[in-house]
């Protein structure tokens, strides 16, 4: 492996450089190594190559010339010329600054990615609850605002579009719809001093920390009393300015404050019909189990692309699971899982296990509920290798799914870091046009690292996502091989 990092290093210096001095390098470094064994002597080997390289880099680049050939005269009078056959190396300032443009592309297509309005709820208010409704305004990723007909119906209910409805993998218990209207019209001090006293209260009635709860809504509300407010008259930049204040002051990235220009309007549960509909619409996209394999070398292949409810596609999720229990290691393709439902999660879990699991669920309240019902008949999977690929597109359920599984070093995560999505948490509706979602989960979380709310899950293995499979094939057969 050493040599392996001193070859990809040595790649830094032009062509030229290498042609001329690899293999001598190579073999210089190979007889030190082989007299410097034990852990000081190759930190010591180590801290002399980096200072060599250091040094050398930079002057290998500056002693570069463009390789010259004297070309034939031709033609009376005709004066000597050469001709160029190695363009001059590119600047190491051409480098420096190309990178920098880079990071600052990828940080700003990051920060889109992740910050883009996604924020789809699990739940409703406990108030609302008590009346049957859920409310699920972002599940579709459209705007509130967005609306382009009379009607925008937002959510998982049986009158969102097919494509959302088969996308989430949640009963559609409900839905909300938006109602086409002119934008808010006056925003003023009294409207400020009405949606912070309205966060202000939600956050002290329900957010499970009192304590940190009594000192962020005692922040806003003194900020609103010295002014720290009134510059503000973009409703829209006063919802994401009271977002960043109150994540920084408690240190929890499932706040996230909401401003819609429609009026938002909670409809009744669905009919009977309704749910029929949504039922049809998940089972003929087969409940989001996209494909279901066994690879060369008997290694399991499933691509699932949404976590459905189990009580309509626990048969498929059965079926699917018995067909890889015979493989020797499996691969879970969750790169487009758009999330969906945390009791898929759980059950699917509980074919990776031998005996029940905790499984925490940061949505759930009840520790009770966290336990996977390990075994499940006729699994072969407890104690196989399992490999979960992910990528920026990884959402939701599916973050859920593949954060527990790494905290617990039950799988190896392949491919990029997960999209961050902020639904952990509980709707709240401030008034018409301002809501405050938060986390509500009174479990603590046992594990050390924070879970994916604002920054996803980070991989084992960080690879392009389209090369996640094979990456993570040529894992399997290493391991498998080994056992």
């Amino acid at each position: 492996m050493s040599e392996k990092i001193y070859a990809l290093l040595f790649r830094l210096f032009p062509s030229r450089f290498r042609a001329a001095w690899g293999e001598e390098s190579l073999d210089l470094y190979r007889q030190r190594a082989e007299h410097e064994r034990g852990f000081w002597p190759r930190a010591r080997l180590w801290r002399d190559l980096l200072s060599d390289l250091a040094v050398a880099l930079p002057g290998a680049y500056l002693r570069e010339e463009p390789a010259l050939s004297p070309a034939r005269e031709t033609g009376p009078g005709a004066v000597p010329s050469f001709t160029t056959l190695d363009e001059k190396p590119i600047r190491s300032s051409a480098y420096f600054y190309g990178t920098l443009l880079t990071l600052a592309l990828l940080a700003a297509v990051s920060i889109l990615a992740k910050h883009a309005g996604h924020f789809p709820v699990l739940r409703a208010s406990q108030a609302a609850e008590a009346n049957g409704v859920t409310v699920d305004p972002w599940a579709t990723g459209r705007s509130a605002g967005g609306a382009d007909g009379d009607t925008a119906v937002i959510g998982n209910g049986p009158g969102a579009p097919p494509a959302a409805q088969a996308s989430s993998g949640k009963p559609p218990t409900s839905y909300v719809s938006v109602a086409q209207s002119k934008p808010l019209a006056l925003f003023d001090d009294a409207e400020r001093r009405r949606v912070i006293t309205g966060i202000a209260e939600t956050v002290r009635k329900e957010y499970p920390d009192h304590a940190t709860a009594e000192r962020v809504s005692r922040s806003l509300q003194a900020n609103e009393r010295s002014g720290g407010y009134d510059a503000v008259d973009d409703p829209a930049a006063f919802a994401m300015l009271l977002t960043r204040q109150l994540r920084s002051a408690s240190g929890d990235a499932h706040f996230e404050v909401v401003f819609s220009a429609m009026p938002l309007h909670q409809s009744a549960a669905p009919t009977a019909e309704q749910d029929a509909q949504y039922r049809a619409i998940a089972l003929a996209a087969n409940c989001g189990f996209v494909d279901v394999k066994i690879l060369p070398n008997r290694i399991g292949y499933l691509r699932l692309d949404t976590f459905s409810d189990p009580q309509i596609c626990g048969g498929e999720a059965i079926a699917a699971m018995k067909k890889l229990s015979a493989a020797q290691g499996l691969i879970i393709d969750l790169r487009d899982n758009s999330g969906g439902s945390p009791e898929m999660v759980l059950f699917l879990a509980g074919w990776l296990f031998d005996k029940p699991a905790f499984f925490w669920n940061p949505r759930e309240n009840s520790a009770a509920n966290m336990w996977t019902h390990s075994p499940m008949a006729g699994s072969g999977l407890a104690h196989k290798p399992v490999w979960v690929l992910t990528s920026g597109r990884t959402w939701s359920a599916a973050e859920h799914f593949s954060y527990d599984l790494k905290e617990m070093h039950r799988a190896t995560l392949v491919g990029e870091t997960t999209g961050g999505a902020t639904d952990v948490g509980v709707f709240h509706n401030i008034d018409e046009h301002f809501g405050i979602g938060m986390r509500e989960s009174r479990v603590a979380n046992p594990y050390p690292d924070p879970d994916w709310a604002g920054r996803g899950v980070q991989p084992d293995v960080r690879v392009p996502a389209d090369d996640a499979l094979e990456a993570a094939q040529a894992r399997a057969l290493q391991q498998l091989a080994r056992r």
